[in-house]
């Protein structure tokens, strides 16, 4: 997420982190149908006409397939990266103690206001989190079927 965030960090460490990202690597189709079947309550047969088991695409907070919903509507399935929650809130812990700590010790950083950055970087992502992948609902999003 860091990487988005040029404004913060600077672009040659947004460079960095996109380095970071770019090297994620892909978690298993087993682990991607354990997902959806578990979200959405029924098997992938029972969802989708058809349901890639290659990702498009893989990041750090998650990856996305192909399918075709069952009126042959092709769609793509963003899948939640599993324990990346638990790991992002993790993160904003270090990183909120990284920036008191900066900001209390080294008095040349204080006009910069190390703490304000994280809580600026902080807010929009927990937001993110918070409406996005509420607890309890599903982490797949697909168009609903036509009626």
């Amino acid at each position: 997420m860091m990487s988005t965030r040029a404004d913060l960090v600077g672009l040659e460490m947004a460079d960095e982190f996109t380095k970071l990202q770019d090297d994620t690597l892909p978690f298993d189709f087993d682990t991607v149908k354990i997902i959806v079947e578990g979200e959405l309550g029924k098997p992938l047969d029972q969802l989708f006409q058809s349901f890639e088991e290659e990702h498009l695409a893989a990041a750090s907070i998650g990856q996305v397939h192909r399918a075709v919903l069952p009126d042959g509507t092709l769609v793509a399935v963003k899948v939640q990266r599993p324990g990346i929650q638990d790991l992002v809130e993790k993160d904003l812990v270090i990183m909120h103690h990284l920036a008191d700590l900066l900001h209390k010790k080294i008095s040349s950083l204080q006009v910069f206001n190390v703490p304000e950055i994280v809580d600026e970087f902080e807010n929009p992502s927990i937001k993110r989190w918070t409406t996005v992948w509420k607890p309890g609902t599903p982490r797949i999003s697909r168009p609903a079927s036509r009626g």
